[in-house]
């Protein structure tokens, strides 16, 4: 086998590889699969990103529609402060919203009127700021604005709704 490729190298005339052939091929394969790394690289980070984004709208939507619900089955509102929100459900517990450390609680109280939490639970992570306010009908507390505010790094995703009292219950 070796004298067939001694014999087709000699009719095409060649006599082997240059040293600076050699040379420009390793160049421009190193180029080439340095290109291709960097894409590579910069693929990888954009599916972070992407994935961090959707992970931070993914709480965020969780948990203003468990608030919704909350405030849509409430028998009354009790208060709406700037940042934290307080309501009775359909059972005569007290709930009370707040943020602390980044982090949305919902505090449950076993009555309307007690004072301290049996049970305070985080909802959801990376709450940079949380803010309430409140919807009135003919004077009357009967809904609420909610605007919430999620960062992980630079990524922000920013949610606003309106919850309303359900009529009848």
């Amino acid at each position: 086998m070796s004298n067939l490729l001694k014999r087709i190298w000699r009719r095409l005339g060649c006599r082997g590889i240059a040293l600076i052939e050699l040379l420009g091929a390793l160049a421009i394969t190193g180029i080439v699969v340095a290109l291709a790394t960097t894409a590579y690289v910069n693929a990888q980070q954009a599916q972070r990103s992407a994935a961090i984004q959707a992970e931070i709208q993914e709480y965020g939507r969780a948990s203003m529609d468990y608030m919704v619900r909350e405030v849509q089955s409430a028998r009354k509102l009790v208060s709406v402060g700037t940042h934290s929100l307080t309501l009775v459900n359909s059972t005569g517990n007290k709930l009370t919203y707040r943020v602390q450390a980044a982090t949305l609680y919902r505090d449950f109280f076993l009555t309307e009127y007690a004072s301290l939490p049996s049970t305070s639970n985080p909802i959801t992570p990376w709450v940079s700021d949380v803010s309430f306010a409140a919807k009135t009908s003919m004077g009357v507390l009967n809904g609420v604005k909610i605007s919430l505010t999620m960062q992980n790094g630079s990524k922000v995703s920013h949610l606003e709704n309106e919850a309303y009292l359900r009529i009848g219950q």
